[in-house]
């Protein structure tokens, strides 16, 4: 009969284990293709996701800010992306983020900092475990670099986890928003031409 419990113990240990570390797996990042994005079709609590099956529920919410001008975006310049969700309650808080083009491809590359991690090759964003704290807000600056000339407009698409910690899906909300910027016209180049001056005394 020990032996039974100490296998049971074992048993119970070894499980606690495995689900600490999908749950620190997510901590360092989405596992990808959970933005919301016309190519996503879904977010972490949808389409299979990790916090589906649960009450979480997907709001949406004016949370992207880009320092991209209203002029548009300057083909090949970097730009700093950042996404401030809150809500009340949340201690833990997670992000995926992408940029795509009228046609759904993904455009641009994000580049990683200390805030975020690119992925696949730099077609999308998300957190890192340290960056996943945060009471009742949170505050990431994501850095995106514009794709080539003639791309046009963008949207860039997001899905933050808020969860509450309590170690279930119950509770938790994935929320989403969206944010479009246009290309930048090209600058037009005047050519001068100098006329020779003649002084004469």
């Amino acid at each position: 009969k020990i032996l039974q419990m100490i296998q049971s113990k074992k048993l119970i240990h070894f499980f606690l284990i495995l689900f600490s570390g999908i749950l620190m797996a997510n901590r360092g990042g989405s596992p990808g293709g959970r933005t919301g994005s016309t190519t996503d079709k879904g977010t972490c609590s949808s389409n299979g996701g990790c916090h589906a099956g649960g009450p979480s529920t997907v709001t949406v919410q004016d949370y992207i800010l880009t320092n991209v001008p209203i002029s548009g975006y300057v083909p090949g310049q970097t730009y700093t992306v950042s996404l401030n969700p809150s809500k009340d309650g949340i201690s833990v808080w997670g992000f995926e983020m992408m940029a795509e083009d009228a046609n759904g491809n993904a455009v641009g590359e994000f580049i990683s900092n200390s805030d975020a991690n690119a992925m696949n090759n730099g077609e999308r964003a998300t957190h890192k475990f340290s960056s996943t704290s945060g009471t009742g807000k949170k505050l990431w600056d994501v850095l995106w670099k514009a794709p080539k000339a003639g791309t046009g407009p963008i949207t860039f698409y997001a899905a933050s986890l808020a969860a509450n910690g309590n170690g279930n899906t119950n509770g938790d909300n994935v929320l989403t928003d969206t944010a479009t910027v246009i290309e930048g016209a090209p600058s037009s180049v005047w050519s001068v031409d100098w006329e020779k001056v003649r002084i004469y005394p």
